[in-house]
C-alpha cells in the first residue's frame, strides 16, 4: 500500500506556485500526491510529471464530467462529448505519470435530471466508460469511479450502484473509488459496502464526515479499517480534505466552514491516521 494527500486541499489546478507542498508532503513522509487534471493541457502535465519526480514521488489523478460531457446523458452529442473528454483526460494522467484516474467520471458532477435515474442512464454511463477503458489500457491507467453523496450526484450514490455500472462496463479497467466521507452519508455500513465493492476496489478516499481532520468527526474508522481489511484492498490510501479557500471547492463539495487549524496540521495528522488503518 501507499500514502497519498490530494491536492485538492490547496488547488483545482497545480502550477508552480505548489511545488513548496510538494517538499512539504515528502518531508511529512507521504510517498505521492493526487493532482487533479481537470482543467489544462496535455503540455502542462508532461512538465508537472518531471516535477513530480524531482521530488521523489509518486501520483495519482483526478478528474471529473461536466453537464456539457456528460458520459451518461439521452443526448449522443453529450455523451460524446464525454467521451472525449474523458479521452483528453486520460493522456492527461498518463503523461502525469498517474495509474490511476478517479473520481466521479460517470456523469456530470451537481448536475441532477428531472426524471428518476434508471439502470438505462448507468447503461449509457458504462457503454462510454468501456470505450474510454480500451484508450485507458493502452495508457496504463484504470477508472476508478468515485462514489458520491446525493448532494452531489445521482447515479452512482452507493457501492452497490458503482458495481452496478463496473458490471455493465465489464472492462478490467473500470474499478470503484471509495470515499468514506461520501459512504458515512450514503451506506448502510462500511462493511457491507466494502464487501460489495471488493471484487472492483482501485482506490481510496480517506475523508471525516465534516471534511477536516481525520478522526475528529463521525466516521466509524473503526468500521473502515475493518472493511479494509476484510476487503483485501492493499492500494493507495489517499486522504482527502477540503478549505473554504479554495473558491471552486467551497460550491463542488459544499464547503462552508474550515474544519482545522491550519493545512499543514492536517497533512501532519493523516498519515500517522491512515497508515494505523492500515495496520494489523
Amino acid at each position: 500500500m501507499k500514502f497519498g494527500f490530494n491536492f485538492l486541499f490547496w488547488t483545482t489546478y497545480v502550477t508552480d506556485e505548489h511545488l513548496p507542498l510538494f517538499e512539504l508532503i515528502k518531508e511529512i513522509g507521504y510517498d505521492g500526491i493526487e493532482i487533479p487534471v481537470g482543467d489544462g493541457e496535455v503540455s502542462h502535465y508532461v512538465d508537472m510529471a518531471q516535477k513530480v519526480r524531482d521530488h521523489g514521488l509518486e501520483v495519482t489523478a483526478l478528474a471529473m464530467a461536466m453537464p456539457d460531457a456528460d458520459p451518461s446523458s439521452p443526448d449522443p452529442k453529450i455523451r460524446q462529448a464525454g467521451l472525449e473528454r474523458l479521452r483528453s483526460r486520460i493522456e492527461c494522467a498518463h503523461e502525469l505519470g498517474a495509474k490511476l484516474l478517479a473520481g466521479p467520471l460517470y456523469a456530470a458532477h451537481k448536475h441532477f435530471p428531472d426524471e428518476r435515474i434508471t439502470d438505462d442512464d448507468r447503461k449509457r454511463s458504462a457503454e462510454t466508460l468501456a470505450t474510454a477503458a480500451i484508450d485507458a489500457e493502452a495508457a496504463d491507467v484504470t477508472l476508478c469511479l468515485e462514489v458520491l453523496n446525493r448532494f452531489e450526484i445521482v447515479l452512482i450514490n452507493t457501492t452497490e450502484h458503482a458495481r452496478r455500472v463496473c458490471e455493465l462496463a465489464n472492462h478490467p479497467r473500470v474499478g470503484i473509488h471509495y470515499d468514506t466521507h461520501h459512504a458515512h452519508l450514503e451506506e448502510n455500513s462500511h462493511a457491507e459496502a466494502f464487501e460489495i465493492a471488493a471484487p472492483y476496489l482501485c482506490h481510496l478516499h480517506l475523508s471525516e464526515s465534516h471534511r477536516g481532520t481525520l478522526g475528529e468527526g463521525l466516521v466509524d474508522w473503526e468500521a473502515v479499517k475493518q472493511g479494509i481489511r476484510a476487503s483485501g484492498y492493499d492500494g493507495w490510501f489517499t486522504a482527502e480534505a477540503f478549505s473554504t479557500q479554495v473558491e471552486v471547492m467551497r460550491y463542488a463539495a459544499n464547503v462552508h466552514r474550515d474544519v482545522f487549524t491550519t493545512r499543514e496540521d492536517v497533512a501532519r495528522r493523516a498519515l500517522p491516521f491512515m497508515r494505523s488503518l492500515a495496520s494489523d
